[in-house]
């Protein structure tokens, strides 16, 4: 307690939190976005197979599996938006606090505002960047209806 006051102390390894920022927006850049674009990039087509077939069985085995690639993709994208708002988050604290003297004098309202504010801005560009992917699942959802109304 800080002074016996009834507010924890918070000791933040600033180094550590700016590395982790650091290693995890790397991840990031290099591994997840592009290989989530990949992904999406082949997903895009849809299901490749069955589409010239009665059978109800192959019909609904092309339905699943759309409906799979579909949840597959929303789960990489929650996964980079979540990871988006850790990594602004530990940068916004890591930079608020990055020299001995604030931290020292930093309160807890402090340091929970920084990661509010981070992790509010970070939901923004998430929450249009997910009114995209559900502008482009809506198109894809109409192009499968077309496609099915087609087959009756």
């Amino acid at each position: 307690m800080r002074d016996g006051g009834d507010a924890p102390d918070i000791n933040v390894d600033l180094h550590g939190l700016k590395e982790f920022g650091t290693r995890m927006r790397g991840d990031l850049d290099r591994e997840l976005r592009p290989g989530t674009a990949r992904i999406a990039k082949d997903f895009q087509w849809g299901v490749s197979f069955g589409l010239r077939t009665a059978s109800k069985e192959v019909i609904a085995a092309v339905l699943c599996y759309h409906s799979c690639l579909k949840q597959a993709t929303k789960l990489m994208a929650d996964y980079i938006r979540e990871a988006e708002i850790i990594v602004q988050a530990a940068t916004a604290v890591a930079t608020a606090y990055g020299d001995a003297d604030a931290l020292s004098s930093a309160r807890t309202e402090q340091v929970e505002l920084a990661f509010a504010t981070a992790s509010w801005r970070a939901r923004q560009a998430a929450n249009a960047a997910e009114a995209a992917r559900l502008a482009s699942e809506r198109a894809a959802q109409d192009s499968e209806d077309r496609f099915l109304r087609g087959r009756r």
